[in-house]
């Protein structure tokens, strides 16, 4: 199925990029700090590696806190990227399955 339009909403945009870049970073931020958990130097503070339970713990704080700031921008970027490109031409979305919704 594919659908076009002229625009994609702000939010809906949001929570695409939320749910692709801020949860792949997240897993690589969790996996940094499980190595960190066993002693490895994966996670630092200030230029001081923090290893153990608290480097586990701020590499979760790592990985949520830039998982939202990058998500923010890439956000702003890709809105901008696509207001341009809304003047040009019509955004195509293919979808290979359809879920039903219990909106009705």
């Amino acid at each position: 199925m594919e659908v076009t339009s002229k625009k994609i909403s702000k939010r809906s945009f949001f929570m695409l990029l939320l749910k692709s870049i801020g949860i792949g970073m997240f897993i690589t931020s969790f996996i940094f700090g499980v190595f960190a958990l066993f002693g490895f130097e994966t996670v630092s503070m200030g230029g001081t590696p923090v290893t153990g339970f608290p480097g586990f713990i701020l590499s979760i704080i790592i990985g949520l806190i830039m998982s939202i700031i990058f998500t923010c921008i890439m956000c702003v970027y890709g809105l901008f990227g696509l207001w341009v490109y809304s003047y040009f031409g019509d955004i195509k979305i293919n979808f290979k399955e359809l879920v039903e919704s219990a909106e009705k």
